[in-house]
């Protein structure tokens, strides 16, 4: 799903994460070549669901991720669902996994004969009522997703904001610790200049705390209005994924509205 961003991950050394204070967090510098990258996603939308198994590079490389095509891959949930993925240009894919938010997952992958596992919660669902939008003080224009926060604190939310065209693709957080249980009022600042006449996709996902501080590390990701801080190579952040795999397994509800910037 963002294999430029597993790439744009382990490029940096240190980021700021902005939320109520800043904090800078020192990440490991090393050679994370030949490491396994797991990318696994499922949501509350309908299946099939996908997760893709690579091999790292030098960084001096550009040369693409080598797909790893012998991997067991096994996906369950607390409910003793379980099911085997069958790999399929370039990916393992369900059949007939079944989600329902509430639910923890648990991926595994095995690869020569090393296993790495990850869990993660789905959250409950929050609808994305309708984006608007508005050109605000530097002349460009801003989605704003409508949605009501519910009123148990917590909430985590992840965006995916893309143009039309797939041209630019850029993920944004918010959380509820300002404006607990309200109609959210944040706008989405993105590093691409949305114009007029743009046609604007906005992705809304409820994600658990590990997936969120994932992408909180990531520089130039924006947290509720802020950007992160940029950073120098090489490094990962901390994720879900254990035994030193790099990516992130999520599990996480999504809602999708498309607008034209008019």
């Amino acid at each position: 799903m963002m294999k430029n961003i597993i790439k744009y991950f382990i490029c940096f050394s240190f980021i700021t994460m902005l939320t109520g204070c800043s904090e800078e967090i020192e990440l490991p510098k090393a050679d994370e070549s030949g490491k396994i990258i797991i990318e696994g996603n499922i949501s509350d939308m309908a299946g099939p669901y996908y997760v893709q198994v690579t091999r790292s590079i030098k960084l001096s490389q550009d040369t693409g991720y080598p797909i790893v095509k012998n991997a067991t891959v096994v996906l369950k949930d607390n409910n003793g669902q379980s099911e085997t993925l069958e790999y399929e240009n370039g990916y393992y894919k369900t059949k007939n996994f079944t989600t329902q938010y509430g639910n923890t997952y648990t991926l595994s992958v095995t690869v020569d004969g090393v296993e790495y596992t990850a869990v993660s919660k789905m959250p409950k669902k929050v609808n994305l009522d309708d984006v608007k939008y508005a050109k605000l003080s530097d002349n460009y224009y801003y989605p704003q997703p409508i949605f009501t926060d519910p009123a148990e604190k917590g909430n985590l939310y992840l965006f995916q904001v893309s143009q039309g065209n797939g041209f630019f693709n850029e993920v944004a957080l918010l959380s509820d610790e300002v404006g607990n249980g309200e109609v959210n009022t944040k706008y989405l600042f993105t590093k691409y200049h949305i114009l007029k006449n743009d046609t604007v996709n906005v992705e809304m996902q409820s994600v658990d705390m590990p997936i969120f501080n994932y992408f909180k590390a990531l520089p130039g990701v924006t947290l509720n209005g802020e950007y992160s801080g940029g950073g120098v190579p090489p490094a990962n952040p901390v994720n879900n994924i254990s035994n030193g795999a790099l990516g992130y397994f999520s599990a996480h509800t999504s809602e999708k509205k498309t607008i034209i910037i008019q």
